[in-house]
């Protein structure tokens, strides 16, 4: 007897904790289908947009200015000559340039040193460069670190991330 009634309390209780939940709303909770669409968004929204580039010409535009601000604050001069590879190498309008420009330095935010996360940049969207691509950027991330002063050590190894990566 003590037994059925041992069964009947635990099953009154799950019944109250579930109208429980239910009034207060957290009845979704244990919808596993909920709770699964839920993960997959907070793991696609919450991640740093950094590493969810999938365009090449977005991630060629975030590593040629990645290897300009490398080395701190960029002159009027630099900013002008990555605006100027933007338009004649990457063959953009001067308005896209601009856009391309704002858009990669509000990436490019809080993301140095870039050298440790070139893998997770370039991923989405290597498969999508072909062998020319590649050493086009390669030369173009060259050119704008040697533009003023000679590279320095974090644009070496940035460009060599990307030379390793893209091989």
């Amino acid at each position: 007897m003590h037994i059925v009634i041992g069964v009947l309390t635990a099953i009154a209780g799950l019944f109250w904790a579930i109208s429980a939940m239910k009034q207060s709303g957290a009845w979704d909770s244990l919808n596993p289908f909920l709770w699964k669409r839920r993960r997959h968004w907070q793991q696609k929204y919450a991640s740093n947009p950094l590493y969810n580039l999938t365009k090449p010409l977005e991630v060629a535009g975030l590593l040629i200015l990645g290897t300009a601000l490398s080395e701190g604050e960029l002159s009027a001069e630099h900013k002008q000559a990555v605006i100027d590879v933007f338009k004649n190498d990457l063959h953009l309008d001067s308005e896209q340039a601009r856009a391309m420009f704002v858009s990669s330095s509000h990436y490019l935010k809080d993301a140095f040193p870039l050298s440790d996360k070139i893998h997770k940049i370039v991923e989405r969207s290597h498969h999508q460069f072909d062998s020319s691509q590649k050493q086009s950027i390669i030369q173009l991330m060259t050119k704008i670190a040697a533009y003023e002063t000679e590279p320095d050590q974090e644009q070496l190894k940035m460009i060599q991330a990307v030379r390793r990566y893209l091989k």
